[in-house]
């Protein structure tokens, strides 16, 4: 053997004995990454000081109460308030009271269902963190299936893989999603899982002819189909454009045509056994009021342009921080040099199928979804890490003129390669500044001085004027007045006369008044029967109530 051969088989030796090295260091790499994102996410949960009226509404609906109902001329402690967010000792793991509460509103019960766990093992107890630790498990779970699909995606390229992962779990929007007490991180996660599922399946019918896996892909398919839709309407529209990628793919593939049939019955079956297993579900859809609203927003053209500015400009505020439309002027520009060099830069099948789902997903739920503004970017979640993922395989392969399905990226220069890490280290460090500057939702700092007026105030006279049709506005300030040691509840179209003595002789008073003119007019009354009452002073907006001082 010649020397050269010699030095040739050492290289070859060299390189197989660095890989497993390289291998455990890029592991390692991304766990300390999670880790990190995971203490970043901590940081703001420990931040979040109040709730959106949807977060109380996930605990008493799991812990199975029919909410506030305030007693029209009388009394409510705040304690009995506080007991609406907790499970009794002894109640708790009662699922089917659960499904049923679910059933009287326009949800799915699996995530009720879940928090009524946390909240059953710490039953007595209210605390934000029941519902924040479910979320930071999604999380973590959504963050290593981003790895998976991103090393399908992108053939295994470390670079794309870390990118993915450091742009998803740094993106504000990702961190709005974890302190939003709501079903989304859960959503994400099994939206995630299912397009891995199909991922996975795809590549092996592509490989192997192999039956029993083929038989194993569908059980795991048809589970998650069927969790998946109980646990958000939403997520019938991501699975209905995975399933149709795929059977089409099958469908129209060599020696797969049979096999497309056995997986469309298999998704419909799923589907059918969640339907008949919860059969509010049809209701909630075709006649719940989420559901006609979001009918006649599909149908209603009129919206489309108002619509589609704010869920792109969601995008770009809240995923990316105003760094979107420069990638996707980056990635066209350099898509027009390859094309001009006539190079070819094919996408796998992998990304196909996350590609159709991506933007199918986006333009249904872009034309239903609630219009509430920047809240409305939880119901893009479960495609923001797919257009991550789509976003930085596109930018790699286009900028070094490779493609994802090709092993390794020799054809890429190191001038090129460099030029992808800066553009998307100058992303992450967007994602970054967007969460020091505020961009993380549902935190409501301000109810800290709220619940510390409260407190102040625990003894003195508290009226609370409600409008009997929209009772629910009450929970926006619960946690407020759960702090008072009572409140005196009056429906502000109150028939008859004010006749609480206590009321009647006080020298000293704090309303809340729900935002309507006959609220303001009962007010009045108030101090007109009340000796020594002789003005209201709006002190503060609070939610869906102004506080007035009556003195």
């Amino acid at each position: 053997m010649t020397d050269k051969a010699i030095n040739v088989r050492e290289k070859e030796n060299s390189n197989i004995m660095s890989k497993p090295k390289a291998d455990t260091a890029f592991k390692i790499m991304l766990i300390i990454t999670i880790v990190l994102q995971l203490a970043v996410a901590l940081c703001f949960c420990m931040q979040k000081q109040g709730f959106h009226y949807d977060e109380n509404y996930s605990y008493y609906s799991s812990n199975v109460t029919y909410g506030l109902n305030p007693p029209d001329g009388d009394w409510l402690s705040g304690s009995t308030i506080s007991e609406e967010f907790c499970i009794t000792p002894g109640k708790g793991f009662n699922f089917p009271l659960v499904a049923q509460m679910q059933s009287f509103d326009v949800h799915p019960p699996v995530y009720y269902f879940l928090l009524n766990i946390i909240c059953s093992l710490s039953s007595g107890i209210f605390s934000k963190w029941q519902g924040l630790i479910l979320n930071l498990i999604f999380f973590v779970i959504s963050e290593l299936l981003i790895i998976a699909i991103a090393n399908k995606v992108g053939n295994k390229n470390k670079a794309i893989t870390w990118f993915s992962l450091a742009l998803f779990g740094f993106s504000p929007a990702i961190i709005s999603g974890i302190t939003f007490i709501r079903m989304y991180m859960l959503l994400t996660s099994e939206c995630m899982a299912l397009i891995l599922l199909h991922m996975n399946m795809l590549t092996d019918i592509k490989n192997s002819s192999s039956l029993s896996r083929f038989v194993k892909y569908l059980i795991q398919i048809a589970v998650t189909v069927y969790i998946g839709f109980l646990t958000h309407y939403y997520f019938a529209v991501f699975a209905f454009f995975v399933a149709a990628f795929t059977t089409l793919y099958l469908f129209f593939s060599k020696n797969t045509r049979k096999t497309s049939y056995i997986y469309a019955i298999t998704v419909i079956a799923g589907l059918l056994s969640a339907v008949l297993s919860y059969p509010a579900s049809l209701r909630h859809i075709f006649r719940g009021y989420r559901g006609t609203e979001a009918m006649g927003a599909f149908f209603d053209m009129n919206n489309l342009s108002d619509r589609m500015g704010l869920f792109v400009g969601l995008i770009d505020d809240y995923v990316l921080n105003r760094t979107f439309y420069i990638l996707l002027l980056i990635i066209l520009l350099a898509y027009v040099q390859v094309r001009f060099m006539n190079k070819r830069v094919s996408p796998n099948l992998c990304f196909g199928l996350s590609f159709i789902t991506a933007v199918g997903y986006f333009a249904i739920v872009m034309k239903t979804a609630l219009m509430n503004y920047e809240e409305a970017v939880r119901y893009e979640m479960p495609i923001y890490g797919l257009l991550i993922i789509l976003i930085v395989v596109s930018l790699y392969s286009l900028i070094t003129n490779t493609s994802p399905v090709t092993e390794g990226d020799s054809r890429g220069g190191q001038v090129q390669r460099l030029l992808f890490g800066v553009i998307l280290a100058i992303t992450l460090v967007m994602q970054v500044k967007g969460l020091y500057d505020g961009k993380v939702l549902f935190l409501y700092p301000e109810e800290k001085n709220e619940k510390e007026f409260a407190t102040e105030h625990k003894d003195d006279v508290i009226i609370y004027v409600y409008d009997n049709d929209n009772k629910w506005k009450m929970w926006d300030n619960a946690h407020e007045l759960e702090q008072y040691n009572r409140i005196y509840c009056i429906e502000m179209n109150h028939e008859g006369g004010i006749d609480n003595r206590e009321l009647l002789e006080a020298k000293h008073a704090y309303a809340y008044v729900m935002r309507y003119d006959a609220g303001k007019q009962l007010i009045h009354r108030f101090i007109t029967d009340n000796p020594n009452l002789h003005t209201a002073v709006l002190i503060e907006e609070r939610g869906f109530a102004d506080i007035y001082e009556l003195r």
